[in-house]
């Protein structure tokens, strides 16, 4: 399934992070109502569960939540670099209307929360 697109080096974090989690685990990138704009992005690295959506990057264990699907259409994830050498995992969203001051929230209808 297509959902989102993620960056190479994306893939390359979440690959790396894996190794060191049990065979059974995968990545899942969800969306939760939450944060001061109403929507918060989220990846956790769990127990892979039936009711998680497979990508179409299935082969790299990378799954989506059903309930999220239609907030992360057309979203593209990326690992960015920073300053120090630190890196962060950001979310392109062309559909994203306003996001709060700290960036962590987001909405799609141009409200805030």
């Amino acid at each position: 399934m297509n959902v989102f697109k993620l960056t190479p080096q994306a893939i390359r974090h979440f690959q790396e992070l894996l190794k060191s989690s049990p065979e059974s685990y995968g990545v899942l990138v969800r969306v939760l109502n939450k944060g001061c704009s109403g929507m918060k992005y989220d990846i956790t690295i769990d127990e892979v569960s039936k009711e998680w959506e497979k990508t179409q990057y299935q082969n790299e264990k990378i799954y989506v939540e059903k309930s999220s699907i239609s907030h992360l259409k057309d979203v593209v994830i990326d690992l960015q670099t920073l300053s120090l050498g630190q890196t962060k995992i950001v979310f392109l969203n062309p559909h994203a209307k306003n996001m709060c001051g700290c960036g962590e929230s987001f909405n799609l209808d141009g409200k805030d929360a």
